[in-house]
């Protein structure tokens, strides 16, 4: 996205372009060389820049506390976590949402280090639809964020594919 941090600077190319018009060069290419040049002086002194998207943000782990998950799933869940919560940034934040017949936000987005898991999800149904919509809930709106699903990729209920969506629409990867 551009930028322009002293717009005002802008008023500069009307006289430009009227100097350009009354003192003309004697040839096609030194003309498009001089605006060229004048208007990228105007660009310089308002302030031209490119606002890169920040790498801050929020990210939401969705883990799945299904029957359907390994034996080993929960300990392998814990160490994603505590890698991502080592690996944060100083404006990161970390959520996490367990989820199985019921959805539960396990840690809001802050950044403490996850202590594990504590509410009981009903292990017979993988809820994957809800937990992704709960984990976009937990991400701001004005800020960057992102849902690390952690599953075996068996769900039920409603395809998850309608939450997918709306966080694509909100520019959230899934």
């Amino acid at each position: 996205m551009l930028v322009l941090f002293q717009p005002v600077w802008l008023l500069l190319l009307a006289p430009l372009a009227a100097a350009w018009f009354a003192w003309p060069l004697p040839n096609r290419g030194l003309k498009i060389l001089r605006a060229l040049i004048l208007l990228l002086v105007v660009l310089a002194v308002a302030r031209l820049a490119i606002r890169l998207p920040d790498r801050a943000g929020t990210v939401v782990v969705v883990a799945d506390r299904s029957d359907s998950m390994p034996t080993d799933a929960e300990a392998a869940e814990k160490e994603i976590i505590g890698l991502l919560y080592k690996s944060m940034g100083p404006r990161d934040q970390l959520g996490v949402v367990a989820f199985g017949r019921n959805t539960v936000v396990e840690q809001s987005p802050q950044r403490a280090e996850f202590g594990g898991f504590a509410a009981q999800v009903g292990a017979d149904h993988s809820n994957l639809n809800d937990a992704i919509a709960a984990a976009l809930s937990l991400i701001p709106a004005d800020g960057g964020g992102r849902i690390l699903v952690v599953s075996d990729g068996k769900w039920t209920g409603k395809d998850p594919g309608a939450a997918s969506a709306r966080a694509a629409g909100r520019e959230t990867p899934v």
